[in-house]
């Protein structure tokens, strides 16, 4: 494997919170952040912030796990290996968009990463459908510059139910966690317009 593809793999796996592809990967520069984030970049946009020491400390305000809490909606849920992958909402406040919290991490422990993080402002959600030859789909996606995040759920003539969180830089598709199972998922056109979430500009497909 040529040195230049082996660290694209292994950095699709950091994105994700996964283990490194290979024993022999070259090795990020200390001081070189990864994007498994849980609080607001304090670097530039283009280098997301660390998932360790005071930033993960920092999510605890937010979020004690990756799964919703009590009083929360579940608007998507399922494990991918010892991943828990969540959409959380909070009821909608007067004509504004429901509040919604994407999150993902070990059950039990504070989450890896959680959109929006304690000081990151204003969210910024929007939502697709589309329809296949024999199935279609819907998704829900942020943008963390300098990379987009789906969460997503599709059938597919022949495969059934996909579902997961997808990652993609650039158009690229860097990583894909999928489901391990049925995931419980309320994406579609008739929750997206009762939590008023805007149309996505981008496409997708699983």
């Amino acid at each position: 494997m040529k040195p230049r593809l082996r660290l694209g793999i292994v950095c699709a796996a950091v994105l994700l919170g996964l283990p490194a592809c290979s024993a022999d990967a070259p090795t990020p520069a200390p001081a070189r952040p990864t994007a498994a984030s849980v609080e607001a970049p304090t670097t530039p946009a283009s280098v997301p912030p660390t998932a360790s020491g005071n930033a993960a400390e920092g999510a605890a305000g937010a979020a004690s796990s990756a799964a919703c809490a009590e009083g929360e909606r579940s608007v998507f849920a399922c494990r991918s290996g010892q991943k828990h992958i969540a959409l959380c909402e909070r009821p909608a406040s007067g004509e504004g968009s429901a509040a919604l919290q994407y999150r993902i991490g070990r059950p039990g422990a504070l989450p890896e990463m959680v959109y929006p993080g304690p000081g990151e402002g204003s969210p910024v959600f929007s939502a697709g459908t589309v329809t296949l030859a024999g199935g279609g789909g819907a998704w829900v996606e942020f943008t963390r510059p300098p990379y987009r995040y789906v969460v997503f759920s599709f059938w597919l003539q022949g495969k059934g139910e996909t579902a997961g969180v997808a990652v993609e830089q650039g158009g690229k598709r860097l990583a894909t966690l999928r489901c391990d199972a049925a995931a419980r998922s309320e994406l579609g056109a008739d929750y997206f317009g009762a939590a008023r979430l805007p149309a996505s500009n981008g496409d997708f497909l699983p």
